[in-house]
């Protein structure tokens, strides 16, 4: 009886092989995709807290958004998120800086800011006036 696989039984081992692979990358490019959406989203919600924020004290506030290596944080003008908070999976396009809400809720100018993730690019639009603040891909 001779040990070993036949040609056959090698092709098939090796195509299941390539299947599983190609799988497990297209479900990280998936899991990328979601991660990039939260951050947006936790984003526009830090934006949308500094207004409010501005609303109910009566006072100015920003976001700051500052260079670390790469990723970039952005920090309110607030003591509750002091430490900023840091993005990893999204970057900036152009330079941003700081976005300003007055004491009414409405932005210092309405500003468009592009954010670039993998395979797509974000935008998150505060528009002038109201500071109402959406954003799309």
């Amino acid at each position: 009886m001779k040990k070993g696989f036949t040609l056959l039984e090698l092709l098939l081992v090796i195509s299941l092989i390539g299947i599983l692979v190609s799988v497990a990358v297209m479900r990280f490019d998936f899991f990328t995709e979601i991660s990039e959406k939260v951050e947006i989203r936790t984003m526009v919600n830090q934006l949308r807290f500094s207004r409010n924020k501005a609303i109910s004290s009566g006072k100015r506030t920003y976001v700051n958004f500052t260079d670390e290596g790469g990723n970039f944080i952005v920090v309110l003008s607030s003591e509750d998120f002091s430490d900023g908070k840091k993005y990893t999976y999204i970057r900036r396009a152009k330079s941003i800086g700081k976005v300003e809400f007055l004491k009414s809720g409405a932005p210092d100018r309405g500003e468009t800011l592009i954010f670039v993730g993998k395979n797509r690019e974000y935008e998150i639009t505060i528009q002038p006036g109201t500071g109402y603040i959406r954003w799309s891909k």
